[in-house]
């Protein structure tokens, strides 16, 4: 049986520079499934990470590195985020109170 679609390299998915490649991930508050995200991050090379319930020290994402954006929205538990880990795209937070 051949490998499945989402095992491929990214750039046998990514067909032109003009397409963004994303991936959506429930990481159930998980320091291990956080680090396995990581790896992902460096094999698949997405361009947007939609996260849901992140894994946090002190009501902050943690275990994600230093090089990624993250972005949140409230204040104490965080339930999603969003993971840039690369800089391919430019994107800004803006709070609208």
């Amino acid at each position: 049986m051949g490998k499945a679609h989402y095992q491929q390299n990214s750039a046998t998915l990514r067909k032109n520079k003009h397409q963004t490649h994303c991936l959506q991930i429930n990481l159930q508050h998980s320091r291990s499934t956080t680090y396995n995200m990581m790896k992902m991050i460096e094999k698949e090379e997405p361009d947007l990470i939609f996260v849901q319930e992140p894994y946090e020290y002190q009501n902050r994402p943690v275990r994600i590195e230093k090089k990624c954006r993250i972005f949140t929205a409230g204040n104490g538990k965080h339930r999603a985020a969003i993971v840039i880990p690369n800089n391919r795209h430019n994107a800004h937070y803006i709070d609208i109170k």
